[in-house]
């Protein structure tokens, strides 16, 4: 008998994963999906989605909402804090709970889910892919790189590339009492609570997901423990937790390749190096990177055009990352100057606050902040909030 052969294999059951296996399993195609651990399995992630993301998935996921996000409060090392109203900013989840969804929901869509199978390389088997597993070989027609920062599927493909990271640092904190109504459904970005990097406070519905992001490494951030600690203190909703969890993780911010696509395989996600350098976002780029594989793959299977065509849709992705870095370099370097001069800017801040949210991109954000910058000394600022000792 033949060996049964796949029209996707897809390894890894994150957002990039999961959104392009379900999204191949709408269409009728025959999908497996490769996954080392047993599900649920906890992830590091601040566990913020943003509504664009919601929108390129495609599904209800009111069951695991944490919290609806309305607004966010943006300061500097709480020297000054404002408040932007966005109601429709996006969720806070559990990152564990989000996946396992959307897995389930891909498997209820007919892919075939093999868990605690862990990929270790794949080789060419004719006109097919064979991927090489812990548990035996599975056949398919294209084989997608959805593993993660450390994808083995890369390594294979791109064994000479580098990845570039930035790092983060995360805990899981437990209030006091009645902390979590002063924050309500907003998160808060600390711009500057960390040198060459930012700090967040994302509320759910029993903690706070709180940490900092550095896109360079300095000697003066080089203990993210230590600045997490001073972050805690800055702020009053954070003091006197009842128990706290922190870990670390690393977060692509540069495309790994121009060639994302190399015969029948291509990468997507943080496999692909898809993560932005201003608040270390991965997720959007994640779901956006596989929508555009699923166009280039239907394309493959449909019209018989080579997969490289995915190299080319992915352009906008590797555009925004560039400004993305562009822009987290330059206001970085002097975060003070940024935050009181761009951010706080009424003529710029719209488009600063609307990063966030998505909606506008990062060359957009670029763009306008270069054409008012003969007038960032003389503009209007944003007011502070009236109750600043809430959170000092």
């Amino acid at each position: 008998m033949a060996p049964k052969v796949y029209d996707i294999i897809v390894v890894g059951t994150g957002p990039a994963g999961n959104t392009l296996s379900l999204k191949a399993a709408q269409k009728g195609y025959k999908v497996l999906i490769i996954e080392k651990g047993k599900l649920p399995r906890e992830k590091t992630c601040a566990g913020g989605i943003p509504i664009k993301a919601l929108d390129l998935i495609g599904l209800d996921f009111d069951t695991i909402v944490e919290r609806k996000i309305k607004g966010a409060y943006l300061s500097f090392r709480n020297e000054s804090i404002v408040h932007y109203e966005m109601p429709d900013i996006g969720i806070t989840v559990i990152r564990s709970r989000f996946d396992h969804f959307m897995t389930q929901e891909a498997v209820r869509a007919g892919c075939e889910l093999a868990e605690e199978t862990e990929f270790r390389f794949y080789e060419q088997y004719g006109s097919n892919i064979k991927a090489v597993t812990s548990r035996g070989s599975y056949l398919g027609k294209v084989l997608v790189g959805a593993d993660g920062v450390y994808s083995k599927v890369r390594k294979c493909m791109r064994p000479d590339k580098r990845v570039w990271l930035a790092h983060a640092i995360e805990a899981l904190v437990y209030p006091e009492e009645n902390m979590l109504d002063l924050l309500g459904d907003n998160c808060l970005f600390d711009l500057g609570g960390i040198p060459r990097g930012y700090g967040w406070i994302f509320p759910k519905k029993d903690h706070f997901n709180i940490g900092l992001f550095k896109n360079r490494n300095r000697p003066e951030n080089a203990n993210m423990r230590s600045r997490l600690d001073l972050f805690i203190r800055r702020n009053r909703i954070l003091r006197g937790h009842k128990s706290m969890t922190v870990k670390g993780y690393p977060i692509p911010i540069r495309p790994i390749s121009p060639d994302l696509a190399k015969d029948n395989v291509l990468l997507v996600g943080d496999a692909a190096g898809f993560g932005e350098s201003f608040y270390g976002e991965g997720i959007m780029y994640a779901v956006w990177s596989s929508a555009l594989a699923i166009t280039a793959i239907t394309d493959l299977f449909t019209h018989g055009r080579p997969l490289s065509l995915y190299n080319s849709l992915v352009r906008p992705i590797v555009n925004t990352l560039f400004f993305s870095r562009v822009m987290s370099g330059l206001f970085y370097r002097a975060p003070r100057f940024g935050y009181y001069h761009i951010a706080l800017n009424r003529w710029v801040n719209v488009y600063f606050a609307q990063l966030i949210n998505r909606k506008v991109s990062h060359i957009e954000c670029f763009l306008k902040a270069i054409l008012f910058s003969p007038l960032w000394f003389f503009a209007p600022k944003q007011g502070e909030i009236s109750n600043k000792q809430d959170f000092c």
